[in-house]
């Protein structure tokens, strides 16, 4: 299979149902910038020259890096095993494919095909390899669509302990499930976490980093800690990019403000928070 990464496109592959894996670089480095394959487990991006080939085992989380100008051409090669079919791994694409988990974390769930299908597949999935973290994942945002956070709180712990506390989506996901049962002081160690460890690379990796920390800033109002999720609000405001208008980060400051006894800065918020909509209403 080839895959061609330009500044438009991106390759992202989470893990494959293949014992194992080897791309091949086709391109000279000097003739792109960027790219190259992250891994989950080491946060490492590695790159090889012309001809040098990438072997990694296929269950191993990890997405290609979008190159940031020219080209850059890639043979992967998925190898295979007639006696070892990954029971579990397909078993898992079966549960991925018709339940509910997104993308991106910052998506709102899909729609299932099947959700009890999905469900099943996936515990069928855990059976048969424990150690896979996905597949707790994916469990774990069934159980959230159908408001079991308890069980789901469960699925997204076992994918941090199985990532050794790596993966980035599944500590969001747990902060998720925490909050939901009204576990805000432990939410919100669960998002500090992942900001220490960063998004995956990629074109989404800024706005997932900004959603991130709007959702730190509310486990702190939660928590009655105002002044610190004010402080945190005003810096997505002025520090990050397209952060005059966001409408969320404007409601929750003026909360902080009113909270803090400010009423003239609360009212300063409310103001652009209406202007904001104003705006957005006038957009056709």
């Amino acid at each position: 299979m080839l895959w061609v990464h330009s500044t438009s496109a991106v390759l992202a592959l989470p893990w494959t149902y293949a014992p194992a894996c080897r791309n091949v670089a086709l391109s000279p480095s000097d003739s792109y910038a960027g790219g190259g394959t992250w891994f989950e487990h080491s946060g490492e991006t590695l790159v090889c020259e012309r001809g040098g080939a990438l072997l990694h085992a296929g269950g191993l989380p990890h997405c290609g890096v979008p190159v940031t100008r020219g080209v850059r051409h890639l043979l992967v090669l998925f190898l295979l095993a007639a006696p070892l079919p990954l029971l579990a791994g397909r078993l898992q694409a079966i549960g991925a494919a018709a339940g509910t988990k997104p993308q991106f974390f910052s998506q709102p769930r899909r729609r299932p095909a099947d959700l009890a299908l999905s469900s099943a597949a996936l515990q069928l999935a855990i059976e048969a390899n424990p150690r896979d973290a996905e597949s707790y994942s994916q469990l774990g945002h069934n159980f959230a669509s159908e408001d079991r956070h308890a069980d789901a709180q469960r699925c997204f712990e076992a994918a941090v302990e199985l990532s050794r506390g790596r993966d980035f989506a599944a500590l969001v996901s747990l902060a998720e499930a925490q909050a939901a049962q009204r576990q805000h002081a432990a939410a919100l160690v669960s998002l500090q976490a992942a900001l220490e460890l960063a998004p995956p690379p990629g074109p989404s990796a800024a706005d997932e980093r900004r959603a991130v920390r709007r959702r730190e800033g509310l486990a702190l109002l939660e928590l009655e800690r105002y002044e610190e999720a004010g402080l945190l609000f005003d810096a997505l405001i002025d520090e990050e990019p397209g952060g005059m208008e966001d409408v969320e980060a404007w409601a929750s400051l003026g909360v902080c403000m009113a909270a803090l006894r400010q009423p003239e800065a609360a009212l300063s918020c409310q103001k652009q928070v209406q202007r904001i909509r104003a705006a957005s209403a006038s957009v056709p």
